[in-house]
């Protein structure tokens, strides 16, 4: 499986995407496409066992969906915020919109006086 795509979605970015990345790419079956720091780190993977390489994919697993569900907390929690804060203005407008109606109408009445008067 390859790495995730997280360019732009027009045609340039992805015409050039594909011009310089797919295709074949450093791996255990293209080896001479590494460089040294990747052939190394490769070799060390290659010479784990197949339990440890097991565990290791299953940790990585682990992880991104540790990931993801932080990610989940944190979208509830935001949602929940933005929920009290929209309960919180609709109250606001609700208190508070029956006098401003109010006020609204003294101010138009003296406008319209005052423009009579003139």
């Amino acid at each position: 499986m390859g790495d995730s795509y997280n360019g732009g979605r027009d045609y340039e970015e992805l015409s050039k995407f594909a011009k310089e990345s797919l295709g074949p790419s450093c791996g255990v079956e293209h080896m001479e496409l590494c460089d040294t720091e990747q052939k190394k780190s490769l070799e060390a993977k290659m010479a784990l066992s197949d339990a440890e390489l097991d565990k290791l994919i299953e940790d990585s697993d682990a992880k991104l969906k540790q990931a993801d569900d932080d990610l989940e907390a944190l979208l509830k929690g935001l949602q929940q915020q933005y929920e009290d804060g929209k309960k919180a203005k609709e109250d606001a407008q609700a208190a508070i919109s029956p006098e401003l109606a109010q006020l609204r109408s003294v101010k138009r009445s003296r406008d319209k006086k005052a423009k009579q008067e003139l």
